[in-house]
């Protein structure tokens, strides 16, 4: 089973992200970026997403942002991140 590592600190979008995942069955890591070498995706806010990707983090990172300008998203991906979600977002797109 896809071990999904969440780093986001704000409860309520925390939940968010993970109804929608658990009710699938993914298995939800908790901690912090050290718990990543247990993870198989990290889904993080843009500012620590990004840091990892610098970092070459080898775990794919889905970013996750509220507002963000077209010219971020394209050199997240150029980085290497495996998607970007905009929020709002539904269970759907995750």
């Amino acid at each position: 089973m896809t071990r999904i590592l969440i780093l986001e600190n704000q409860t309520d979008l925390r939940s968010a992200l993970e109804r929608p995942l658990a009710h699938v069955g993914y298995t939800l890591l908790s901690g912090s970026i050290d718990t990543q070498p247990n993870a198989d995706l990290i889904i993080a806010p843009l500012a620590i997403g990004m840091t990892l990707l610098e970092e070459r983090c080898r775990l794919p990172i889905v970013l996750v942002a509220d507002h963000v300008a077209p010219r971020c998203i394209v050199d997240a991906m150029k980085l290497g991140a495996a998607d970007f979600l905009v929020r709002p977002f539904g269970g759907m797109e995750l």
